[in-house]
């Protein structure tokens, strides 16, 4: 860096330092972008040194990028998993890791679909999330658990919109059932991690 640089947008020069871990790339007007995914996916290519890996080299910690909700992407993909999808921002989407037995799975959905009706919510459908299990190491492929996402719509239908949060959906006791099955929230705000 030169003494030259002045701010711009964000950036701010006398910030600047060695770091190491994190990266950041955003539209400074929120517009979502194929090439600002992109380009976090470079930083992640980028930062491979700083995840934990095991001693074989295989099988890392994981990494991730936060971006905007797309509702064209998941109304597409709701379509194709057989149901649809209300408004822009008039959902929640949960992630859930679940276990790879097919019985132990389907009680834990079959429970989140019960704890969101009796909260008086729509349950529109679930979504199993494409994965790539072979590019993953030998650890990570034998505990590697069945990723769905869950879509429940906003409840209420205006007014304020309230994240769909797992203590808003289904009180204490469904909050303990829920996260013994991994649930990550239901985020309806403009981003997701990915």
């Amino acid at each position: 860096m030169t003494t030259q640089e002045r701010p711009r947008g964000l950036y701010r020069p006398e910030f600047e330092h060695d770091a190491c871990g994190i990266g950041a790339v955003v539209d400074i007007h929120g517009r979502p972008s194929h090439r600002t995914v992109d380009d976090a996916l470079k930083i992640v290519e980028k930062l491979e040194h700083r995840a934990g890996k095991d001693a074989e080299g295989e099988t890392g910690d994981g990494v991730g990028i936060l971006v905007q909700l797309s509702h064209r992407f998941f109304a597409k993909a709701a379509e194709e998993a057989g149901f649809a999808l209300p408004g822009a921002r008039d959902y929640g989407v949960g992630m859930f890791f679940f276990p790879q037995d097919t019985l132990k799975r389907s009680q834990a959905k079959k429970m989140f679909e019960v704890i969101v009706e009796k909260e008086g919510m729509a349950f529109l459908g679930w979504r199993a999330v494409p994965v790539c299990p072979e590019i993953l190491g030998r650890k990570a492929r034998d505990r590697m658990p069945f990723i769905e996402q869950a879509f429940v719509a906003r409840p209420g239908g205006g007014g304020a919109r309230p994240a769909l949060r797992p203590e808003a959906l289904c009180g204490p006791a469904g909050v303990r059932a829920v996260q013994r099955q991994h649930l990550c929230g239901l985020p309806v705000q403009p981003h997701h991690r990915l």
